[in-house]
């Protein structure tokens, strides 16, 4: 979730840039699978419960990367 309740306030988290993880999803052939994730408040560390996932899967690294890149980019002119 996006905020937190502050003196009946609601203040808005930092959140970390998108980047790529992966998964290996068959160890024989070393076969990974990709996605993005990005840590939802950056004044706390990382953890399973603090990282938001796209939850896409993607079969190239390269791929994985664009979409961070394009999530990243596109929250940069959302702030601006």
């Amino acid at each position: 979730h996006d905020a937190l309740p502050i003196s009946g306030k609601e203040e808005k988290l930092m959140k970390g840039a998108w980047k790529v993880t992966s998964n290996i999803v068959d160890y024989r052939t070393r076969k990974m699978r990709y996605s993005c994730v990005r840590v939802i408040d950056m004044s706390q560390p990382e953890h399973s419960g603090n990282r938001e996932e796209l939850r896409v899967w993607y079969t190239s690294e390269a791929a994985a990367t664009l979409v961070a890149e394009a999530l990243n980019q596109a929250e940069a002119l959302e702030i601006e």
